[in-house]
């Protein structure tokens, strides 16, 4: 693993500035951050969470989001700065329909338009593949394409050439005489495409804690502040710099590395040191928003602010960090001191209807923008929701969105399986109370993906569930599936006990803690394990997505070809048509009601489909106390 890491020291992009004197003062450091802006570079509606509103981003602000108001936050912060750059972490791609028209280009062109400093890749920006992210990154981006801990064979034995010369690892920029250095790291956790040497995208994956740590040692001497910019997620951020354990098995065993014996067999648990060195991590990859950011101690005691600043172009923020001359002499350059961040400051800006689009934005995004009014009818209405289905369930278990997609994946013609499971992460979006139009389902299934079919044994369902168990376990014992025709029951306590299912649990790659599925029924029979059955779900799982290599080794696989955008559309037209009284609340003082949604709807289409959604604990859980 070492010797890739040497390999890659190499792959910098340098550019740079005039040379300033910067002295012994006190000097700032502004740093501009998205993440997952996931092409809307449109603007868009939807219903802010408590979350959301604690942090500015409300209804009476909406619409949302869009390159033209990024682009006029970015301008105006970057007047404000003295020293400043801004970067992004990734997931530029996939999530709105310019997207599934243009394949990335309008995305890549807006950030270049924005002086973009730095990119770390994310799994999503090779969601059409590692040709269509060469082809628009190395035809309209002006900026670094970041990951350091991705290694690529430059011959194009085993590896991908052009992926290989597009990607930097590190950037040093010069900001009015203070050299930042950038070191981007691209996501793994989600891309199983790169959990193999030798793959399509032509890349392996390096351990990010060792790769970032070689880079800072090395660029150290050089620079003044190191800036990480990750796609990592929010949990291997924290880990990079607090530290970790891990759990190898006796032949991976390394050591004097603090392993210890596990009680389970042939497995070390084993302490991972956080980097040193670093001053500031800027991450994205869980949606999520820091504010303020988390302030993490890294083996020397030092405190790296950990920033995450949101998704879908919701947010950008701004950290203003106060830099001092550290005065740690380098003994191979006696002369050289660093810069160490001794206080900041974070502020969060949403973007909303309150701010004016950038005109030249406006102007860059106007072809595209026509041409998508051409090609897709987006307002085209589907249904009626006299509700808000929830993609979520309060207690995380199966939701009411989540139900009415995997019975519209079982029920389709073609499909009809015995049961279905699928990813919850892939309902992206809840169904809002009014009208069900065609964007709102891209809203909710942004990605591209087709319905697939298998077969699988009893013991091999068994197996799956057992893993979706100990997946939920480790994310607070929340379902990360939602199912059609099977209902089971969450184990989530198995620890270290062996009694009942526990007895099967296993700790799947040393990652997840232990748990089990029990109580599985399917069409309301217990589950036979010597039995056969047929299992819906879509193309992402069965081709091992979110960690599901059981089904990834299926040979049993059938993809329809059915988008599962089109299955729920066509099953929500089966609905029954809403009564007349929801039009009976409508009144002109209030054309934006759901009642005069529900009225225009019958009006001009006649009476719609009334779409509705329940939750029917088809998935339970046990926790002991």
């Amino acid at each position: 693993m070492l010797s890739g890491i040497v390999a890659l020291l190499s792959g910098a992009c340098l550019v740079d500035g005039g040379t300033v004197e910067l002295g012994e003062r006190d000097l700032a450091l502004t740093i501009l951050h998205t993440s997952d802006i996931h092409s809307r570079m449109l603007p868009y509606t939807f219903v802010p969470s408590a979350p959301y509103q604690s942090n500015g981003l409300v209804w009476e602000n909406a619409p949302f989001g869009g390159a033209a108001k990024l682009a006029t936050i970015i301008k105006r912060e970057r007047k404000k700065a003295n020293r400043v750059i801004y970067v992004d972490s990734g997931d530029v791609f996939q999530g709105a329909p310019i997207f599934n028209v243009f394949s990335g280009e309008p995305e890549v062109r807006a950030l270049a338009e924005m002086e973009l400093d730095a990119f770390a890749l994310g799994n999503h920006d090779f969601d059409l593949g590692a040709d269509n992210a060469i082809l628009q990154y190395g035809t309209w981006a002006n900026f670094p394409i970041m990951a350091a801990n991705w290694w690529t064979d430059r011959t194009d034995v085993i590896g991908n050439k052009q992926l290989g010369d597009m990607i930097s690892q590190v950037v040093s920029l010069d900001v009015r005489g203070m050299r930042v250095l950038v070191i981007g790291l691209g996501n793994r956790s989600s891309m199983t495409s790169l959990g193999e040497g030798g793959n399509s995208v032509g890349v392996t994956p390096l351990d990010p804690h060792e790769t970032l740590q070689a880079m800072i040692n090395m660029w150290a001497p050089y620079v003044d502040v190191i800036v990480g910019l990750s796609h990592l997620g929010l949990n291997e951020d924290r880990e990079l710099v607090r530290g970790s354990y891990r759990y190898v098995r006796e032949e991976e065993l390394i050591e004097d590395h603090g392993c210890s014996h596990t009680s389970e067999e042939g497995l070390f648990r084993c302490r991972v040191m956080g980097v040193r060195g670093l001053d500031v991590l800027l991450g994205g990859h869980h949606h999520m928003v820091l504010n303020p950011p988390e302030q993490l101690e890294d083996p020397d005691g030092r405190i790296v602010p950990l920033v995450h600043s949101g998704a879908f172009a919701q947010f950008v923020g701004r950290i203003d960090m106060v830099t001092r001359p550290a005065h740690r002499m380098d003994p191979v350059r006696p002369d050289w001191f660093r810069r160490e961040v001794i206080d900041h400051h974070y502020q969060l800006f949403p973007v909303d209807s309150r701010t004016k689009p950038d005109a030249k934005m406006v102007r860059r995004l106007e072809p595209y923008v026509k041409e998508l009014a051409l090609t897709m009818d987006l307002a085209k209405p589907i249904a009626f929701a006299p509700m808000t289905i929830q993609r979520k369930n309060p207690q995380g278990l199966d939701s009411a969105l989540g139900n009415v997609v995997a019975d519209a994946i079982r029920s389709r013609p073609g499909v009809e399986t015995d049961f279905v499971v699928t990813n919850s992460l892939g309902i992206r979006q809840n169904l809002y109370v009014g009208a069900v139009t065609t964007e709102d389902l891209f809203n909710v299934f942004p990605f591209e993906n087709t319905i697939t079919t298998l077969f699988l044994s009893g013991s091999e369902v068994q197996e799956m569930l057992q893993f979706v168990a100990a997946r939920s376990t480790s994310r607070g014992c929340r379902s990360q599936v939602q199912v059609s025709g099977i209902s089971f029951t969450m184990r989530c306590d198995c620890g270290t006990s062996s009694d009942g299912c526990c007895a099967t649990a296993t700790r799947y790659n040393g990652e997840y803690p232990r748990a089990c599925a029990e109580d599985i029924r399917i069409g309301g029979q217990p589950l036979n394990p010597n039995g056969t059955y047929e299992m819906g779900s879509n193309d992402y799982m069965a081709r091992g997505g979110s960690g599901f290599e059981m089904l990834r080794r299926n040979t049993t696989q059938r993809d329809t070809g059915i988008p599962l955008r089109t299955a729920v559309e066509e099953y929500m037209r089966t609905f029954p048509v809403c009564t007349e009284d929801y039009e009976l609340g409508c009144s002109e003082a209030d054309p934006r009601s759901p009642y005069c949604e529900y009225k225009y709807l019958k009006d001009n289409f006649g009476p719609p489909p009334c779409v509705v959604g329940e939750i029917e604990g088809r998935i339970q859980r046990r926790v002991s106390q």
